[in-house]
């Protein structure tokens, strides 16, 4: 495997705080107190285009979590309305919406987070996937389970207690010291493990298979 060259490594880190998440992780920020914001503040400290930012504003609206205070007229030709905002339901986790406003269904890897997280003993691949399955709606795979534990193993999560000859049946236990909050660590393409909640990479940043 090939480590991460310490310019890649620095760069992985600036572009990784974008998507939903760090729209939303701003608006909170600009939103506190009961502030208001335009869309131009969130673009301005997340440095993408702006599409995004819009698209996710809107459904955000629909589903109530942001509220429209403020409309400004435009003062010139082709000017477009400024619409100013303010958070109107607070949550941590950046709400995960369809077009019309409605709620997305969780990721599999947050069943197995928060799983983990409240186990108090040692759990295999096989049981992480059982634990974390909604009956009828969401399976989590034992090969899923599998190479999410691998990787939070090899990133600092979870200690290997028992060794078995089929690694999915290889048991861990969950580092209380490494509960960094309720968003589930994702795993990247070059399987690097990036924590929501602390900012970070965790582990070695080293490119091999990458995890489904």
């Amino acid at each position: 495997m090939t480590r991460v060259s310490a310019d890649l490594f620095h760069e992985i880190k600036l572009k990784m705080p974008q998507g939903n998440q760090a729209y939303w992780d701003v608006m909170l920020s600009l939103g506190g107190n009961g502030w208001n914001f335009t869309l131009n503040d969130v673009i301005i400290r997340t440095n993408v285009h702006s599409g995004g930012v819009k698209s996710y504003a809107a459904r955000l609206v629909k589903a109530g979590y942001l509220k429209i205070t403020k409309r400004e007229a435009p003062k010139g030709a082709g000017n477009r309305k400024k619409y100013h905002y303010t958070i109107a339901k607070r949550v941590v986790v950046a709400p995960r919406l369809l077009v019309d406003g409605s709620e997305c269904q969780p990721q599999l890897t947050s069943y197995m987070w928060r799983t983990m997280r409240m186990l108090k003993g040692a759990f295999s691949s096989v049981e992480l996937a059982e634990l974390s399955s909604l009956e009828d709606k969401h399976i989590v795979t034992t090969t899923f389970a599998k190479k999410y534990i691998l990787a939070l193993h090899e990133a600092g999560y979870l200690k290997l207690v028992k060794v078995h000859r089929s690694k999915q049946n290889s048991t861990y236990v969950f580092i209380k010291s490494m509960d960094t909050g309720e968003l589930a660590p994702q795993i990247m393409r070059t399987n690097i493990v990036w924590d929501r909640n602390v900012n970070k990479v965790m582990g070695a940043a080293e490119f091999s298979e990458v995890a489904a």
